[in-house]
C-alpha cells in the first residue's frame, strides 16, 4: 500500500530535512499508528521461531563505550491471519519456561487483549512442543484454555520435495547437486537485470537491533519494492545460503 502525504513533503523542504530521513520518520509515523490500532484488537494467532545469532552489543565501562559480538537469542512474533510483524523479543534463554514467560510478559506490558487467542505457530522442536513443560503446554496453563497447535514449516516438506524434482537432491547442508542450486552460490556475481516491483510495505526496524544477514534481507526487499538496486549492494557477498 502507498499512500500520498503532500503535507509531509512540504514540511520536509521547508524544515531542510532529506527526502531520506522524511521518508523514514513518516514510515515510523505511519508504522506507529498501525501497531497502536493493531494492539486494540484481540489477538487471535501467534506464530514464533527463534534462532541464536552473533550480534554486536554496546557496554559502557566508566565513561567509554565499547562494541563486542555476542550470542543472542531473538525471537520474532508474527500475528495471523493478517501476517503481521509484531516485534521480535530477545529471550535470556532459549528454554521453554523463559520463551514462555518472555511472550507473555510482552503482551501483559503492552496490555494487549488475549481473551480470543486460539492458535500458536511454532516448530516441532521438544521446547515447543514438550507434553509437560514446552512453550504451549506453559502458555496454556498461563491463559487457562486449549491452544490449536499450528505446524510451523510444514510448508517447506513441499517446497522442498518441488526443489528436488526440479533441480535435484542436496549433496549435504549447504551444497546442491543441480544447476539451480548451484548458481545460488555465486549468484551475487551475476549482472544485474530489471525485475518486476513487489509493491509491498516493509516493517520499520531499527538496524541495530538486526544482524548482518537480517539487514541484507531488508535491504534485498527494498530492491524488490523500489525497482533499482545499488553498485555497493549489487557486489556484496551475502555468504553461505
Amino acid at each position: 500500500m502507498r499512500l500520498d502525504l503532500p503535507s509531509v513533503a512540504v514540511v520536509g523542504d521547508r524544515c531542510g530535512v532529506s527526502d531520506r530521513a522524511v521518508e523514514a520518520i513518516a514510515s515510523s509515523v505511519l508504522h506507529d499508528v498501525a501497531l497502536g490500532e493493531a494492539q486494540a484488537l484481540p489477538l487471535k494467532g501467534l506464530y514464533f521461531d527463534g534462532r541464536k545469532d552473533s550480534t554486536l552489543i554496546e557496554e559502557r565501562v566508566a565513561t567509554k563505550r565499547h562494541t563486542r559480538k555476542a550470542k543472542e537469542e531473538h525471537l520474532p512474533l508474527i500475528e495471523e491471519p493478517s501476517s503481521r510483524y509484531i516485534t521480535h523479543l530477545n529471550p535470556s534463554f532459549g528454554t521453554a519456561k523463559q520463551i514462555s514467560v518472555t511472550i507473555i510478559g510482552y503482551f501483559e506490558g503492552i496490555r494487549r487483549h488475549l481473551s480470543q487467542f486460539l492458535a500458536i505457530g511454532c516448530d516441532g522442536t521438544s521446547v515447543n512442543t514438550g507434553w509437560k513443560c514446552g512453550v504451549i503446554r506453559r502458555l496454556k496453563l498461563k491463559l487457562g484454555k486449549p491452544l490449536q497447535w499450528v505446524i510451523l514449516h510444514f510448508h517447506e516438506l513441499t517446497l522442498r520435495h518441488l526443489f528436488e524434482t526440479l533441480d535435484g537432491p542436496t549433496n549435504g547442508p549447504k551444497s546442491y547437486s543441480g544447476n539451480i542450486g548451484k548458481a545460488l552460490l555465486t549468484c551475487e556475481t551475476l549482472p544485474l537485470t530489471t525485475i518486476e516491483i513487489v509493491d509491498d510495505e516493509i516493517p520499520t526496524t531499527d538496524r541495530r537491533d538486526l544482524n548482518k544477514d537480517q539487514v541484507y534481507l531488508v535491504e534485498i526487499s527494498q530492491v524488490a519494492r523500489l525497482g533499482n538496486c545499488s553498485d555497493e549492494l549489487a557486489r556484496r557477498s551475502p555468504g553461505t545460503l
